[in-house]
Parts: C-alpha cells; structure tokens; sequence
C-alpha cells in the first residue's frame, strides 16, 4: 500500500513537474511573441516616424516657395503701382502744362486785342 501511496505521489510530482514544464514554454513561446510584436511595432513606429518627417520637411519648403512666390508678386506689383503712379504724375503734369500754355496763350490774345 505504501508503494501504491508513493506511486501516486510520484506520479503527481511527475505530472506538476510536466505542467510546470509545459507553462515554461508557453511563457517562453507568449515572451518569444510579445518580443516579435514589439520589434514588428518599433520598425513600424520608426517607418511611420520617417514618413512623418519627410512630410513635414516637405510641407516647409512648400511654405517656403509659397512665400518667395508671393513676396516676388507682391513686389511686382508695387513696381506696377509705381509706375501707374508715374504715369499719373506725368499726366497730370501734362495737364498742368497744357492748361498753363492755353492760360498764357489767352492772356497773349487778350493782351494783343487792346
């Protein structure tokens, strides 16, 4: 009876010892896939981070175009408003000068009639 009693106390230390053997691995398997996770993860993480900074490097020299294209409008068209301006001067100049010039020309005509 006492061997039958240490059979089975053999026995169930023999299965513990197969279950225990068996969690091992499945902890060991579960780590070796967490490991592969992680490490899938990190290398999607540093692809995502790349996009990201070539994206955003790419937005900067778009904005940098962006405003040398609008700053190189804007002076163009203060040279225009410049020289709209000129021409406005320069035509009321003429104007001046032709009323002036007419101004003379009836002070000369009423002077010549007395």
């Amino acid at each position: 009876m006492k061997d039958k009693r240490l059979n089975v106390c053999l026995l169930k230390q023999q299965l513990q010892q197969q279950k225990e053997e068996a969690w091992k691995g499945d902890i060991q398997s579960a780590q070796k896939d967490i490991e592969e996770r992680k490490h899938k993860l990190e290398l999607e993480y540093a692809a995502h981070r790349r996009r990201l900074e070539e994206d955003w490097k790419r937005l900067e020299q778009q904005e940098k175009e962006t405003l040398a294209s609008l700053q190189s409008k804007e002076a163009d068209l203060k040279k225009r408003r410049e020289l709209l301006e000129w021409e406005v001067d320069q035509e009321m100049e003429q104007v001046k000068n032709t009323r002036t010039d007419s101004l003379v020309r009836n002070k000369n005509l009423i002077f010549f009639k007395f």
